[in-house]
């Protein structure tokens, strides 16, 4: 409890230990508070609280309800203050994405939000439906682009002498080489295949050809995992060119992006079924003009956590396509991938040795077959062998046995708390983890900061004392600075060779035990040995992607353990939900949006296009102030209506931009015959 109330003397004077007492934070999530909204001054982190508690839903590890009780608690705040039901409202969608409004009555219910007067505050309502504002902004955004994106010319120009050379030299045969031409001559090209098809080979020939005539390449990817394998697979074909993941590649600091353009001429991200909606558009709106998008996947993986399946449905809209059918893994590796096309095809292949399939074991004995397969596909190599499962549960409970077979003797370091093994008294975790020294690990978030991506694996190296560094904004620039924080433990980690020193209290968010893990950490990567690890049956909707998915990480030997007898395994992996048209599918189907006329520079087209959700067709005026304005209103249009909308909604652009930049009264006038009534919601 607090000793006073906020705006006492005690309070405003000691705001360190005013943070820390309030209901649900303690000592480790005071310092996050104060690093994350405060720039590591605990005053203005205060301030910022003080002003609006639930800026407390930006730091890592408080949701909704903690900043809610401190909020109604703490502070006072009344159940029907607007800057409550805007939190709880985003609250709900970012889990979501987009809701019916019967839904999201019942979401609101749940969270105790019963004033309707702002049921719509923080979101953007469309035909019924509740959207997070981003995710409309963004799904609008790639419906304009895919619109735009041409097909496959007929008759495709044949190549340059230079780069049927490279082909040659890197031995594609005619349909890889036609995929090279495709990318050359589209904008935009989704190349497919399963594993073992040579994605990868396309890829570096295609990157050579236009590094030969001095054309730049940037390849990216969603996990960390798979931007190394690119960037490897890069340096193995002799390929100058970087691979990161695209947070890094899109310059994430903290809260958003920071690359504005991208400069280069061919950019190719691999793994591209898992890019949700708002991701794939915040790489398409920063390309450059001309350039060159590949997206490289196997759409019959498991879709994006995230909302939208933009890669699947560029293929159903029929974007040029290049499919890679034909595999050049070896002989000796063919029956997994017959073990993955009977899936697909519902179609039992038949058994192979380097296929182990454990079906019908008992409950009784899963823990005694499973330690045994650890210890023979197993061991110190962490980089040859990896368990995969569906659930977290799972994942938690037997990355504690695998730990106990392959680590037992470990000096433990840290220990993480295990939320899907059960809760007690005062909902706490009934069962914690030791990350101990030796052990495998898997990051869970990405971090610019530290330069480690999301499903990278590692080795526990060690425990270092040093100085943490932080991300800060530069008060006169307004650029962010790596700058010397506090003296403090780090847990030191191998990736790939390289070692990362993590701050004691960042050892939570950013990493868990990696012996066993999820089949979404595991996509963008590959092993030689893999263990499917899936005691019960599998959500029928999403059954056949994740058996997909888990038996392609493979390379050599595959083992599958179920309690489930053979025919219930099978009929169970082959299930699917119906294939429905996603919410952009039936955009791309309506008739596209008639163009606007509107006399405005060229330059500030994009922006009034994205303001106004139509197309625009412009004049040749030279940019004034109120063409500036219309800029300023696109450069920030998630945040510019989110705070335009409380307490007041405009009905069209013209108050919306006059209120962002303050216009005077004659250029609101000329903004107001600019855009007339033409409606933004």
């Amino acid at each position: 409890m607090l000793k006073q109330q906020p705006g006492s003397l005690w309070f405003r004077s000691d705001p360190q230990t005013a943070i820390r007492e309030l209901p649900g934070i303690g000592s480790k999530l005071a310092k996050r508070v104060i690093e994350d909204l405060g720039e590591g001054d605990p005053h203005v982190a205060l301030g910022v609280i003080e002003r609006n508690p639930y800026a407390l839903t930006e730091v890592e590890g408080i949701g909704f309800k903690k900043a809610d009780k401190i909020a109604l608690q703490a502070f006072a705040m009344s159940a029907e203050d607007v800057r409550r039901h805007e939190a709880g409202n985003r609250f709900i969608l970012e889990q979501k994405g987009v809701l019916t409004e019967r839904e999201m009555f019942a979401e609101r219910v749940r969270l105790e939000l019963r004033d309707q007067n702002h049921k719509e505050v923080g979101t953007e309502v469309e035909e019924g439906l509740y959207w997070l504002p981003e995710e409309l902004e963004a799904e609008k955004g790639l419906e304009r682009w895919a619109r735009q994106i041409k097909p496959a010319p007929a008759e495709l120009p044949e190549l340059t002498p230079t780069q049927v050379a490279i082909c040659r030299r890197l031995k594609l045969d005619d349909v890889q080489t036609h995929a090279v031409r495709m990318a050359l001559h589209t904008g935009v090209l989704c190349l497919t295949g399963g594993a073992g098809c040579g994605k990868t080979h396309v890829v570096a020939a295609l990157a050579m050809c236009l590094l030969a005539v001095g054309r730049t390449v940037r390849g990216m990817a969603f996990a960390g995992k798979a931007a190394d394998r690119m960037r490897e697979a890069f340096d193995t074909y002799g390929v100058m060119a970087e691979s990161s993941t695209i947070h890094k590649a899109l310059g994430f600091m903290r809260r958003g992006f920071t690359i504005e353009q991208l400069a280069e001429d061919l950019i190719v991200i691999d793994e591209s079924s898992m890019l949700p909606n708002w991701l794939l558009w915040a790489v398409v709106k920063r390309l450059a003009p001309g350039a060159i998008l590949v997206l490289v996947g196997d759409p019959n993986q498991l879709p994006p956590i995230g909302y939208g399946t933009p890669f699947a449905d560029l293929i159903k809209h029929g974007a040029p396509r290049a499919h890679l059918a034909r595999n050049y893994r070896q002989a000796d590796q063919q029956g997994i991938l017959h073990m993955a096309e009977g899936i697909l095809h519902r179609n039992r292949p038949k058994p192979a040795e380097c296929v182990e399939m454990h079906l019908g074991v008992d409950q009784n004995n899963l823990d005694a077959l499973f330690d045994q397969l650890v210890r023979t596909h197993g061991g110190q190599d962490f980089e040859g062998w990896q368990v995969i499962t569906y659930t977290n549960e799972v994942g938690e409970r037997y990355n504690l046995r695998a730990q106990a077979v392959i680590n037992p003797d470990g000096r433990p370091l840290f220990e993480y708390p295990l939320w899907k093994l059960g809760t007690g008294e005062r909902n706490r975790p009934l069962y914690h983890a030791e990350v101990r020294e030796g052990d495998k690990i898997i990051v869970v978030k990405n971090s610019t900061l530290l330069n480690i991506f999301n499903g990278q694996t590692g080795r526990v190296v060690g425990l270092v004392t040093k100085a943490r560094q932080v991300q800060r904004k530069n008060s006169i620039t307004g650029q962010w600075e790596e700058q010397t924080g506090e003296t403090m433990p780090h847990l030191r980690i191998d990736i790939t060779g390289r070692e990362v020193d993590i701050p004691e209290d960042e050892v939570e968010k950013h990493i868990q035990l990696g012996y066993v893990i999820t089949v979404h950490k595991a996509q963008g990567s590959d092993w030689p040995r893999v263990i499917v690890m899936q005691p019960g049956k599998v959500r029928d909707d999403t059954a056949r992607r994740f058996f997909y998915t888990a038996v392609t990480r493979a390379k050599d030997h595959l083992c599958v353990v179920s309690c489930q007898r053979v025919v219930a395994w099978w009929t169970n992996a082959a299930a699917d939900a119906p294939d429905e048209p996603s919410s952009l599918l039936r955009r791309l189907a309506q008739p596209a949006p008639e163009p606007v006329m509107l006399d405005i520079n060229p330059e500030f087209a994009e922006a009034a296009a994205a303001i106004l959700g139509r197309p625009v067709v412009v004049g040749g005026q030279e940019p004034d102030r109120l063409t500036v304005a219309v800029e300023a209103a696109q450069q920030n249009t998630v945040t510019h209506w989110r705070t335009l909308r409380q307490p007041v909604q405009p009905s069209s652009v013209a108050p919306a931009v006059a209120m962002d930049v303050s216009l005077d009264a004659e250029h609101i006038r000329q903004l107001k015959a600019q855009f007339k009534t033409l409606e933004v919601a």
